[in-house]
């Protein structure tokens, strides 16, 4: 959902801006303050923590058509809850809390199209929440992917690799990629690699 195509090329430019950042760059760090709602218009991000015994953990991956910041800007603590770093050549549309207030007043549109964004996003989140609370390993993967086949309306679920899949289930990659064979050989999963990317096809 692109918020940002019910704007105008002069509205565009009246409240957002454009800023261009290279693989490695950081977009924000944990603990800063949220001033702006970030649309990534091309390339991804990835989350992530650095835990009190120094390990770097995967919070979560944005791509092309993501948000951040939405949520956080209008709460009453708009603190970043993670470090984003760039994992290629990214280009974020800014739009400030003061011109995200006037553009809600000038366009109801506008506002119609945020909510709906914002309650889709509680929605994710408390799907999140059922993910982590299946501790088993089969379950939660296929808890996750059957969520999945219903966002992306396709039983084909883009997962880049075993590895990246591991740590947005929180799982070790070992473990997690035994199940996937396990499941491959039981006819529950087939396996697909195209063009450097792996898929997992939920039958």
């Amino acid at each position: 959902m692109n918020l940002f195509s019910l704007l105008n090329e002069n509205e565009l430019n009246k409240y957002t801006y454009l800023k261009n950042y290279k693989a490695g760059d950081i977009v924000f760090n944990e603990d800063g303050m949220c001033n702006y709602m970030g649309y990534l218009e091309k390339g991804s991000i990835r989350i992530i923590e650095i835990t009190y015994t120094e390990k770097e953990e995967t919070i979560t991956y944005l791509s092309e058509d993501s948000y951040f910041g939405d949520i956080l800007i209008f709460s009453n603590n708009p603190i970043y809850l993670g470090h984003a770093i760039c994992e290629k050549k990214t280009t974020i549309r800014y739009i400030s809390k003061n011109n995200l207030l006037l553009l809600f007043q000038e366009k109801p549109q506008f506002l119609t199209k945020f909510l709906e964004l914002i309650s889709t996003k509680a929605l994710l989140l408390k799907q999140e929440i059922k993910l982590f609370k299946h501790k088993n390993i089969t379950d939660r993967l296929i808890y996750f992917l059957n969520n999945q086949k219903k966002i992306k309306k396709s039983s084909k679920i883009p997962i880049k690799n075993v590895t990246t899949l591991a740590k947005v289930l929180s799982l070790p990659r070992p473990s997690l990629a035994r199940e996937i064979s396990k499941l491959e050989k039981e006819g529950i999963i087939v396996k697909i690699k195209e063009n450097n990317m792996l898929y997992l096809l939920l039958k």
